[in-house]
């Protein structure tokens, strides 16, 4: 899938440039998109997200101006776990309210 992206710089105040709106990156909607806008401007490129994950990409109008994604946590992460100060019993608990951020 082929996608032409304008890159011009964009500048200003935000309030001029109109409100940014969050669109969900799933396979039936904007997933290639997302895909594509990471492979092409991210520094570290685009790699595959494995496991539970949220794409989204944020637009001013019909222009996409970020990619963003959320993963699902490790399940244990001992440096994590140690600086919340989280037991065993309490990381299980709670490791539903974490998420990474990926790109």
């Amino acid at each position: 899938m082929s996608h032409t992206i304008n890159t011009e710089p964009i500048g200003g105040d935000l309030k001029k440039l109109g409100s940014v709106t969050l669109k969900l990156a799933n396979v039936q909607t904007l997933e290639a998109l997302w895909d594509h806008l990471v492979s092409q401007y991210h520094y570290l490129s685009y790699r595959k997200l494995l496991g539970h994950r949220l794409k989204y990409i944020a637009f001013i109008k019909d222009r996409p101006v970020a990619a963003l994604s959320w993963s699902a946590p490790s399940l244990k992460l001992r440096v994590r776990d140690y600086f919340i100060g989280w037991s065993d019993k309490q990381r299980k608990t709670h490791l539903n309210r974490i998420a990474n951020n990926s790109r």
